[in-house]
C-alpha cells in the first residue's frame, strides 16, 4: 500500500501541502472479508495517528486572516452588484456577518491590497 505514497507524495508538495504523517490503509475488510487482516492493521495505524498528532496545539489562524482569504475566495465566487465601494463592504460584513467595524475595515483593506498586488478579484472604490 506505501508505493502509492512513494509514487504521489511530490503532488502535495506542489500544491503547497505540507505532509507531517501519512497513512496508507484498506479502509474496508472486502468482499467475503478478504482484506480483514489489512483492515484490521489499517485501524490500529489510524489509531496511532490520531494519538500522536491529536494531543498536539490545533493549527490557529488570526480571525480576519482567515476570513479575508475566505472573503477574496466567496468575492469571487459571488460577485455582489450591490457592493460597489469600500464602505458598503464594511456595512455589509457588520450587518450581515457580525463582524466588528475595525475588523471590517482590516479585511476591506487586506482585499484591497490582495487585488493591488495582481490577484485582482473586483473593483472595490
Amino acid at each position: 500500500m506505501d508505493d502509492w505514497w512513494e509514487r504521489n507524495s511530490q503532488e502535495f508538495t506542489r500544491y503547497g501541502i505540507h505532509v507531517i504523517a501519512h497513512a496508507c490503509i484498506t479502509c474496508t475488510p472486502g468482499y467475503g472479508n478478504m482484506y480483514r487482516d489489512k483492515y484490521e492493521e489499517s485501524k490500529g495505524v489510524v489509531s496511532q495517528l490520531f494519538t500522536k498528532f491529536a494531543i498536539q496545539q490545533a493549527y490557529a489562524v488570526e480571525t480576519h486572516t482567515w476570513f479575508t482569504n475566505f472573503s477574496v475566495y466567496l468575492r469571487r465566487l459571488v460577485y455582489s452588484q450591490h457592493v460597489h465601494n469600500k464602505k458598503q463592504m464594511v456595512r455589509m460584513l457588520t450587518s450581515r456577518c457580525g463582524m466588528n467595524k475595525v475588523d471590517a475595515e482590516l479585511v476591506v483593506r487586506r482585499i484591497e491590497q490582495h487585488d493591488d498586488e495582481g490577484g485582482r478579484t473586483c473593483a472595490i472604490q
